[in-house]
């Protein structure tokens, strides 16, 4: 099974590309993967926050 994914362009300030290409090459990913995970874990993060407060 194959994952759907979209293709979309990102527009950030060099200096934080050269951080986060940095961090990406000493974790031995891409920094395409890097973001990726930033931004599940971002989402994952606030999804869980809006629970506990709906869930109150």
């Amino acid at each position: 099974m194959t994952k759907e994914r979209i293709r979309f362009t990102l527009r950030i300030p060099d200096n934080i590309y050269e951080k986060l290409n940095t961090l990406a090459k000493k974790q031995g990913v891409s920094c395409n993967s890097l973001i990726s995970t930033i931004l599940f874990d971002y989402v994952n993060k606030k999804e869980h926050k809006h629970e506990r407060v709906t869930n109150f």
